[in-house]
């Protein structure tokens, strides 16, 4: 006879052990976001953005924007301004249950397993020197100009 509650069980404790691990990645973002906020006087957060991979053959019209394939980025995103695009870094990958996610940059694929590992990778990531010039363009926009 299956054991339909065992399975049932299992799942609940699955689904909260895939909340708490997202969880603990959205923090790790917050605290990310956090420190580069010190670093760069408020200017430059790294976020997890979903984009749209680019048309293969131009001038296919818009019908051709919603075939295109969708996949989630790491982007360094200019605050004073949401009329400044964001800037991919890295491809994010992230399993249902949280870990492990994966981010890919230059020639490399890092898989990271827990906190940890993905502290060390976003620590590698800021350490790029490709990732470095584009938070230096970033850093160095001039403020956009409000009105009065």
């Amino acid at each position: 006879m299956a054991k339909y509650i065992d399975s049932l069980n299992k799942g609940l404790s699955a689904a909260k052990d895939a909340e708490r691990n997202r969880e603990e990645i959205a923090a790790i973002f917050r605290e990310l976001n956090e420190q580069l906020a010190i670093a760069t006087d408020g200017k430059v957060a790294i976020e997890r953005i979903e984009f749209r991979e680019p048309s293969v053959l131009p001038g296919l019209g818009l019908a051709s924007i919603f075939d295109r394939k969708k996949y989630w980025a790491l982007a360094v995103v200019f605050l004073p301004s949401k009329t400044v695009a964001p800037a991919e870094i890295a491809r994010w990958e992230q399993d249902n249950s949280g870990y492990p996610c994966r981010v890919m940059f230059g020639v490399d694929k890092y898989y990271c397993d827990d906190k940890a590992g993905l502290e060390g990778v976003l620590e590698t990531l800021l350490a790029d020197a490709a990732v470095g010039e584009v938070l230096h363009k970033y850093m160095t926009m001039p403020l956009p100009v409000t009105g009065n």
